[in-house]
């Protein structure tokens, strides 16, 4: 991301998402043959409340699997035991729980409003992590960041947004589920990239726990899509 010399190696996505072996019932070990980038200081090690910020926000999604629920009851509940403010600072406000329906049950979430400039920025530099690791060679271009399991809400066309948003990402997955999905943990993280467009335009889909996608458009620097 940046011309700075690498300093150490980064994990793509963070470590933080995968959960530890002591946190998983089987004892299986994920955090194994994970995906790592070179990186400077500053796109690394001072990044870590990122980090974090995506742990809650990935891993809390009421569509992911049983790991994501295991992180909750385990890994974010002892971070939230030792700093109770924890969570205001990544939720500047979440709603009352509601009832909403999930694969034909009624079952209680909340909505929480959460710092989305600071999540495009921590996806914007996953996205980066990632294109090195599959193509070898640093991206020079603007990154499009689109998330399938945010809302838009208070806010004025928040319905037709919300509308939009499903029926792009209806359009834009089955496109990836046919593509080679890579990642040795792919019940936590796994990613695909469709071949480039007449423009030079690449795809890329990072999802976690099954459930939560982060779609990207990879938009060279002479494309002005």
């Amino acid at each position: 991301m940046c011309e700075a010399p690498s300093t150490s190696r980064e994990h793509v996505p963070p470590l933080c998402i995968f959960p530890e072996q002591k946190d998983i019932e089987s004892g299986e070990d994920l955090r194994k043959d994970l995906i790592t980038v070179p990186s400077c200081d500053i796109h690394n090690s001072k990044k870590s409340k990122d980090d974090e910020l995506m742990l809650f926000v990935l891993t809390l999604n009421i569509a992911n699997n049983i790991l994501a629920k295991r992180q909750g009851l385990t890994k974010i509940l002892r971070a939230v035991l030792r700093n109770q403010n924890l969570p205001n600072h990544f939720f500047s406000k979440s709603s009352p729980v509601m009832s909403v329906e999930f694969q034909g049950d009624a079952i209680s979430a909340s909505l929480a409003k959460i710092d989305y400039q600071r999540f495009l920025r921590a996806s914007t530099h996953m996205a980066h992590g990632l294109y090195f690791h599959h193509f070898g060679r640093k991206f020079k271009g603007k990154c499009s960041i689109f998330a399938d399991f945010m809302l838009h809400y208070e806010t004025e066309g928040a319905v037709k947004s919300n509308y939009n948003q499903r029926t792009v990402a209806e359009i834009v997955k089955p496109h990836f589920d046919q593509e080679p999905q890579y990642g040795n943990n792919p019940t936590v993280f796994s990613y695909s990239v469709l071949p480039p467009d007449d423009n030079g335009l690449i795809g890329g889909r990072m999802q976690f726990f099954e459930a939560s996608n982060i779609y990207v458009a990879y938009i060279p620097c002479d494309n002005d899509a």
